[in-house]
């Protein structure tokens, strides 16, 4: 009798163990976190928040059981935190270059935003935010058996610019409003738009509480 509950007991840590370890291999790259309000930003917020990234970038987050979708719920989220940034920024960019580059024309005149511009802006923005890339993820393992994952989107610099610069109904739209033909090949139109982006990336930083650093 004794021998027979020796048996099963060794089997059923046997068991234990296998399951054990399927679910550590299930876990493998997920972080372990506590419910609750986080008080520091993790990595992928960091990332995203970063003043000198060459770039713009937007964080989200998604939580759920295991599922394939998501990371692509989680990109949704930060793509549509991403777009409320692009159409401001692409609109102060252009804006700012325009009237730069017709003032060094001899012109004072300075650029309304009527309706054609909007549209077209409208345009550019969401072109940039379907061709944005997701940069970085990471995976919380919380203690109810759900995952949260996070991640970080990104349009670069250079596709802003290029975007930009292809898209004829822009340029029209700019040159009809500021009554000039705006050269935005020129190399000043790419240090316009870095400068920018250094700008509001630097602002966010400080309103996130991350550290700037020179």
């Amino acid at each position: 009798m004794k021998k027979y509950f020796y048996f099963a007991a060794a089997l059923m840590m046997l068991v234990l163990t296998g399951c054990d370890a399927q679910k550590r291999a299930a876990r493998k790259n997920v972080t372990t976190a506590t419910p609750g309000v986080e008080e520091t930003l993790n990595a992928t917020e960091l990332f995203t928040f970063d003043p000198n990234a060459n770039g713009l970038r937007a964080t989200a987050n998604y939580n759920g059981f295991d599922n394939q979708n998501l990371q692509s719920y989680a990109a949704n989220r930060a793509r549509a935190e991403l777009a409320k940034q692009v159409g401001v920024l692409v609109t102060t960019i252009t804006k700012e270059y325009a009237e730069s580059y017709t003032h060094n024309e001899g012109s004072e005149k300075s650029m309304s935003t009527d309706n054609k511009l909007t549209e077209a802006i409208e345009s550019v923005s969401e072109e940039l935010i379907e061709g944005s890339q997701i940069v970085k993820m990471q995976k919380f393992r919380q203690q109810d058996g759900t995952l949260t994952v996070y991640v970080c989107v990104e349009i670069s610099v250079d596709k802003l610019v290029n975007n930009v610069r292809n898209n004829k109904k822009l340029i029209e739209a700019v040159n009809e409003n500021a009554q000039a033909k705006i050269d935005f090949k020129e190399k000043k139109f790419e240090e316009t738009t870095q400068e920018e982006i250094r700008k509001y990336n630097v602002k966010r930083a400080i309103a996130n509480g991350v550290a700037i650093t020179e």
